[in-house]
């Protein structure tokens, strides 16, 4: 549960992303939405190294690693955008690239009426990134990836080099 001065922040910031998008609504019949989880663009904690790896272990003492609320913040910004009445019906596209490809391809998990799913460089294995706790004892990386295909159109962009995946539909 998040603290009374968190969940204002997000609302405010939500109701700040509504009004942006109403605006370009009108502008243009299709639109891009960007938006950074915690600890990421505007909203990163300026700690140095040691402290981030404090803030990360904590988290995983109160049960959630930092990856896993990033899934959370990205599914409450797709709630967001499909909450506006102009998008409710709009098609959506999540990408992710680098460290994000895990947080987009489990959010794509948890929320339906993904359209299509494009992915920059998804690790192998959890081993890699994202870290959820416990998560190899169920499912790795290539798994959720091929539950995400049966949904939506999933379209991997891998480097020669980290190429590990391969995955058709």
């Amino acid at each position: 549960m998040l603290s009374w001065t968190h969940q204002i922040y997000y609302r405010r910031i939500e109701s700040i992303c509504a009004i942006k998008i109403q605006d370009q609504c009108k502008k243009s019949p299709s639109m891009q939405v960007y938006f950074a989880p915690r600890d990421i663009g505007p909203t990163a904690w300026n700690f140095n190294e040691r402290k981030r790896t404090h803030v990360r272990r904590r988290f995983m003492l109160l049960g959630q690693t930092l990856d896993g609320m990033r899934v959370r913040d990205v599914r409450r910004e797709i709630r967001a955008v499909r909450s506006m009445p102009q998008l409710k019906k709009a098609k959506m596209q999540i990408s992710g690239n680098g460290m994000m490809t895990g947080i987009a391809l489990y959010a794509s998990l948890f929320e339906a009426k993904i359209e299509s799913l494009s992915l920059r460089d998804l690790p192998k294995s959890h081993r890699d990134r994202p870290i959820f706790l416990n998560m190899l004892q169920f499912l790795d990386v290539p798994q959720a990836a091929a539950m995400a295909a049966e949904r939506s159109r999933v379209t991997l962009h891998q480097q020669e080099k980290k190429a590990g995946i391969i995955l058709r539909r």
